[in-house]
């Protein structure tokens, strides 16, 4: 005799595909524990993990947690900073090398699990194996030797590094840089010169020396060598078609800012603010940049408006190493607005 099958509830597929989605966020936690680990073992230090929109981070020896609202932000950065340049490539290596280690020790301790759970806890050992699967894909997509959206994957860093030659020592001087960065713990005018100068050292029309251009910038800009910094923002300006096509948009803000404030051509910043619509940017960096185009335009009440704006979104944002000097540029917009507008009071300049 028969009987006819069960239905499956909703609810059981819903809870059962929740199960499913929910364990990628360990899978993804591990991963960049991983790096934070291999930092610890090479001497660097712990400054920031990023996990979709929440930010862990290092104030004064105090562990921050933030929320950001960079809503094209997906997966895990972590940032961890090397001391000293000695053997900084190996060093830098293992870093790297760690995370995926990870991922793949997820997999296989999944695996073990689910063969020794019972098989009359069929829940416990589902939730096992899914976890291992997800070990293995983060493993899988990290380890391979690839550059999705022109960013490498963990696989083709260490790919890079083994290779070696000028590109490996570029690469490791942009993470370097990128990690100080992205630290908030100093202004760009104090970040590391001779990592800017490595970042720098190979002038091509790579992704890479867009990058390097554009630290160059805000060192150059942040020190007040203005002529400087615009040159190395006219290189990066001129290479902006090899940056990933999501994140040009902050190229093209940051010139607009410096246009319309700095070289006062309020119709090319017009044109370059334009360019900059949609993208993945942080949404005081496109206030910010907004603000600008409108004092330029002598629209001052607009642009007090958005500078203001700015000021209460700086704080959301997901990259803390531009917000020092952010908050500098909305100041002096919301200072010169007011004066135009009230006072007849003189505005110093802004660089």
């Amino acid at each position: 005799m028969s009987y006819p099958k069960r239905p499956i509830g909703n609810d059981v597929v819903l809870r059962s595909y929740f199960v499913i989605f929910a364990l990628a966020i360990p899978a993804v936690v591990l991963h960049e524990v991983g790096h934070i680990v291999g930092g610890w073992l090479v001497g660097f230090r712990f400054n920031t993990l990023l996990i979709g929109p929440m930010r862990l981070s290092m104030r004064q020896g105090r562990l921050r947690v933030m929320w950001h609202r960079k809503l094209g932000f997906g997966g895990g950065f972590t940032a961890v900073i090397p001391p000293d340049n000695r053997d900084l490539g190996r060093r830098m290596g293992i870093v790297i090398a760690c995370g995926p280690l990870f991922s793949l020790a997820m997999g296989l301790g999944g695996s073990l699990m689910w063969w020794l759970v019972p098989q009359d806890l069929p829940s416990w050992r589902a939730t096992v194996g899914i976890a291992a699967v997800w070990g293995f894909i983060t493993f899988v997509i990290s380890a391979k030797p690839a550059s999705p959206a022109g960013f490498l994957t963990d696989g083709a860093i260490l790919l890079l590094l083994a290779r070696g030659g000028p590109n490996a020592n570029r690469y490791i001087h942009i993470l370097a840089l990128y990690s100080e960065a992205a630290s908030g713990e100093k202004r760009p005018r104090d970040w590391n010169t001779g990592w800017i100068g490595e970042a720098t050292s190979l002038p091509d029309d790579s992704f890479h020396h867009t990058v390097g251009c554009m630290t160059a910038y805000y060192h150059a800009l942040d020190c007040g060598n203005v002529r400087t910094a615009g040159n190395w923002l006219d290189m990066a300006l001129a290479r902006v078609e090899k940056f990933p096509a999501p994140f040009r948009s902050s190229i093209y803000l940051e010139a607009a800012g410096f246009t319309a404030l700095t070289r006062k051509d309020s119709s090319y910043a017009r044109t370059l603010f334009t360019k900059g619509l949609g993208g993945v940017v942080d949404t005081y960096v496109r206030l910010t940049a907004e603000a600008a185009v409108l004092f330029s335009e002598d629209r001052f009440d607009e642009s007090l408006e958005k500078a203001n704006a700015g000021l209460k979104e700086i704080d959301r944002a997901a990259d803390p190493g531009s917000k020092v000097v952010g908050r500098d540029r909305l100041a002096w917009i919301v200072r010169a607005c007011e004066n135009q507008l009230h006072t007849s009071e003189p505005v110093s300049a802004l660089v």
